[in-house]
């Protein structure tokens, strides 16, 4: 493996002529260049049929597109598209063609999200499993952590849409989840949702305690209608008791030969 010198390239770059100089006739970056092919091609050997092959195939459309046509095709929300993502990308980073969700699009560039069928029922949290039959051929996981903007040259073929909606709502909210003012609106709005429910039943022991006062009040004025209503009847009576004693005195009084007038005078 040949040693680059990055810093030494990337200082020719910044020169004022470097976006309009052919590198080729750069002293410092022709010879780094040739080095850094023979790096590549010690590295391709090494790779796999299926790596080398969509390496190839990708270095192709690349060089295809330096001067070829620009894609203008209008996509739509939850369209799938085949893209090429590319062939040198780091680490986990999704790579070579796979197909992928369109969330947004503009003049030029679409904003996707990847699909693998491997990453489909490993059980990942930024994964959204879809079975095949949703607009996918295959059961294919979606890569939450991979959305991306493209341009739209990067589409190779159009598959179709997602024709579930749950599935777009779950990208949806899984998208939103991931901004802080957003989770923090929530948050408040799950507070003031709890107050709300909190005095709700508050209210509802209120009115219950009320209901209870109430009906205790009404009880209360029957019994003393009750009351009332004996009290009566047995001052009623007593009067009625006391008037007829009161004759039959005067009867006995009247069958005595006492002056019942002389009676009630002195009385």
């Amino acid at each position: 493996m040949f040693h680059i010198d990055r810093r030494k390239i990337k200082r020719e770059t910044r020169r004022t002529n470097s976006k309009t100089a052919p590198g080729i006739s750069n002293a410092i970056i022709e010879p780094q260049w040739k080095q850094e092919m023979w790096n590549i091609m010690d590295k391709a050997q090494q790779l796999s049929a299926h790596d080398l092959g969509h390496w190839i195939i990708f270095h192709d459309r690349w060089i295809q597109n330096l001067h070829g046509p620009e894609n203008r095709t209008r996509y739509n929300y939850g369209d799938i598209v085949m893209v090429d993502l590319g062939a040198t990308n780091f680490k986990y980073e999704p790579q070579y063609e796979h197909p992928c969700v369109v969330l947004a699009s503009d003049y030029s560039s679409i904003l996707v999200l990847p699909g693998s069928t491997k990453k489909y029922g490993k059980g990942f949290s930024d994964i959204i499993d879809v079975p095949a039959g949703n607009g996918f051929s295959y059961d294919t996981g979606l890569q939450m952590n991979s959305i991306r903007w493209i341009h739209k040259n990067r589409v190779t073929e159009s598959k179709g849409t997602v024709t579930n909606p749950h599935i777009l709502k779950e990208i949806d909210e899984y998208i939103i989840w991931q901004f802080p003012t957003y989770r923090d609106r929530v948050h408040a709005e799950a507070i003031l949702e709890d107050k709300a429910r909190t005095l709700e039943i508050q209210n509802l022991d209120r009115d219950h305690a009320e209901a209870i006062l109430e009906d205790k009040a009404r009880t209360l004025e029957i019994e003393i209608n009750r009351l009332h209503e004996f009290y009566y009847d047995i001052l009623s009576k007593v009067h009625q008791r006391d008037a007829a004693e009161h004759q039959t005195l005067i009867e006995q009084a009247q069958i005595a030969g006492i002056d019942t007038n002389k009676m009630l005078k002195s009385s």
